[in-house]
């Protein structure tokens, strides 16, 4: 399924320091069957090192299951989308994710479910590049039956490592893995002699776990994830370099926070989350210098004016800052999107939490049916990206640097 890509064009001009722009990359009516709603499953941005803006995202088209989709955005020559799957009920492709951008290659990740009597289900990663687009492949690290590849992390051009959440036949959980150095294949894997995944476990969880979020640092094997105990909730956190485990504790955060991410920076990783006593944003940092997890660190206090809608923000860290997105609401209280007043992005000073700068995104004209975003940052600069409903229209607006 393809779509036309309209001409870049630029609404106006806000928060005009740094030279942020905000600008329509794809704009599809409604009325043609195409639109963002709250089916969509797989959104992300991610900035490459040749300024292109690559986006993960997903259409509905006459209320039929979401089709996912990646877009590079490029000044001065835009790809054609690519078509990655479509999510079928219990058929077809799900959970879409990026794992990696190398260069000027984008990788993606998506499970393909084991529909139509298959007795194994695979993950398909596909690598997108834009400098050779002959190069562009599609690999496949075996069949798998009850794992779960959260992100395939490719450590060379035929070999990957991932965490991996197994399962039992009754389908409860049993651990969380790191599986090294597994083999990926260009064919499709046969249901019945294989190639099968096979790697070695450099670790493994003592505890089955029900959620797992996993990152890596750009351009190195340090790759970390923050898991779910089973029985408790409260969550644990691992770190290895692809040969050894490099950081591991059971006390990373307790079952009563809110709003849990694990964020990738420079030299290491923050866990953020909110308390349920007043909202407020906290941080923990693992560095490979210190090789241990920090103390809590508050990183941003609810004001009056401010983050209301908690749940829905976002945020990115570089080295010396943190890139905080959230709504402003007209009616307290409310935080559906029908009630977002406007989009604003803080940048708040890593070192000691202080806001150095404001900027209004966007301010919606009316009631959304649906809005989302996310932000990324590539070597310090913010990228923002927005999908909106208005009932008529679907938008994905950009507000960044970037002049396409």
């Amino acid at each position: 399924m393809k779509f036309t890509k309209l001409t870049m064009i630029f609404l106006y001009l806000l928060g005009f320091l740094f030279g942020d722009e905000l600008a329509v990359l794809e704009s599809f009516q409604i009325k043609d069957g195409k639109s963002f709603t709250n089916m969509y499953q797989g959104f992300e941005c991610q900035v490459d090192d040749g300024g292109a803006f690559w986006v993960l995202y997903s259409l509905t088209r006459d209320n039929e299951w979401p089709q996912y989709l990646i877009d590079c955005y490029k000044p001065g020559r835009n790809l054609p989308v690519k078509d990655l799957g479509a999510y079928y009920g219990k058929g077809g492709w799900y959970d879409p994710v990026v794992c990696r951008i190398s260069g000027t290659t984008l990788e993606a990740q998506v499970f393909v479910s084991n529909d139509y009597g298959r007795k194994m289900q695979y993950h398909e990663l596909t690598s997108l590049s834009y400098s050779q687009e002959s190069s562009n492949q599609i690999q496949y690290p075996g069949g798998v039956s009850k794992t779960s590849l959260s992100h395939i992390r490719k450590i060379n051009d035929t070999t990957a490592s991932a965490y991996s959440l197994e399962w039992s036949e009754t389908g409860d959980p049993l651990s969380v893995k790191f599986l090294k150095d597994f083999k990926l294949y260009s064919l499709w894997p046969d249901d019945y002699s294989g190639p099968f995944l096979e790697a070695e476990t450099l670790w493994e969880s003592e505890t089955p776990a029900t959620f797992v979020y996993d990152e890596r640092v750009n351009g190195t094997n340090v790759m970390a994830a923050l898991y779910r105990h089973w029985e408790d909730d409260n969550w644990r956190f691992v770190c290895v370099d692809n040969e050894r485990v490099l950081f591991e504790t059971e006390a990373a955060l307790s079952a009563s926070m809110l709003n849990v991410s694990l964020k990738a920076g420079e030299k290491g990783f923050f866990i953020c989350w909110q308390e349920k006593q007043n909202s407020d944003i906290f941080y923990k940092e693992y560095t490979l210098v210190s090789n241990k997890l920090s103390l809590r660190n508050k990183l941003f206090s609810v004001d009056d004016q401010g983050l209301q809608g908690t749940s829905a923000y976002e945020l990115s860290i570089s080295s010396e800052r943190v890139f905080l997105q959230f709504p402003i609401l007209s009616k307290k209280g409310n935080s559906s999107p029908a009630n977002w007043k406007s989009m604003v992005r803080y940048t708040v000073r890593l070192s000691d939490q202080a806001l150095i700068k404001t900027d209004t995104i966007i301010s919606f004209p009316g009631p959304r049916d649906f809005v989302s975003h996310r932000i990324t940052t590539q070597a310090g600069v913010p990228h923002s990206l927005i999908i909106t409903n208005d009932g008529l229209r679907s938008q994905l607006l950009y507000f960044g640097s970037i002049n396409f």
